[in-house]
């Protein structure tokens, strides 16, 4: 029942100060508990998605079940999961999922099924691409279903390269035409100082991963703590 309750975190962080969430390069308790101790608002765990351009894959829950729930039992955070189509969910691994406890799920909206979708036990992040139309957008922003928008928007042919001007407007395109928080996942190598910029357009959290953080444990908790230093300023 405790955890019942703790359902839907995210969603109030984010109308409550600027999110940093930590998407772990692998479902580990030591990639948890270093992005806990660096500030990390919350955490963010992967399934059934392959890395656009590195080759970096992530399972099914029947092979990340165990790690998930050591996970959201060990930390004090939300604990969300990115799921993926690769494979496309079933039926019944959401169920194994939702059993995990966990806080949220994101995903592309061309990528959630209905049963996710109409799944009222779980808070949901829509990420919307570089291929969706304004409209769509718009209809997901008002959608009651949808606590938040994630602008996945950066075409992987510009993965880790600097934040540009073009970015910044596109990003503030969407935020004018929703009233839902907004959040902006690390494909372009986002500096701390660029929380500021973020901030001013209008966006509400990032969702920094292994491409600013490294791999190891200490560089996650070491880094993490320069982007929330910046965000407790905003």
């Amino acid at each position: 029942m405790a955890r019942q309750k703790a359902l839907g975190r995210i969603a109030d962080i984010l109308k409550r100060k600027f999110t940093i969430i930590s998407n772990l390069y692998t479902n580990s308790l030591q990639l948890a508990s270093a992005s806990e101790e660096g500030g990390a608002d919350a955490i963010e765990l992967n399934l059934n998605f392959e890395e656009s351009g590195t080759g970096v894959r992530y399972g099914t829950i029947d092979l990340e079940e165990h790690a998930i729930s050591e996970i959201i039992s060990s930390v004090k955070i939300p604990v969300g999961v990115r799921i993926g189509d690769a494979p496309m969910i079933r039926r019944e691994e959401w169920e194994k999922i939702v059993s995990t406890g966990i806080d949220y799920v994101k995903m592309m909206a061309h990528h959630m099924p209905s049963f996710i979708y109409n799944d009222e036990r779980v808070c949901k992040i829509i990420s919307v691409g570089s291929g969706y139309v304004l409209e769509q957008v718009e209809i997901l922003a008002h959608d009651g279903r949808v606590s938040a928008i994630e602008a996945a928007i950066i075409s992987p042919q510009v993965f880790r390269l600097p934040l540009t001007l073009l970015d910044i407007t596109t990003y503030a395109l969407i935020t004018r035409r929703t009233s839902k928080p907004v959040i902006v996942p690390s494909q372009k190598y986002i500096e701390p100082e660029d929380l500021r910029i973020l901030k001013k357009i209008g966006i509400e959290g990032f969702v920094i991963n292994y491409t600013i953080t490294g791999v190891e444990p200490i560089s996650y908790s070491e880094i993490l703590q320069e982007y929330r230093r910046v965000a407790d300023e905003l």
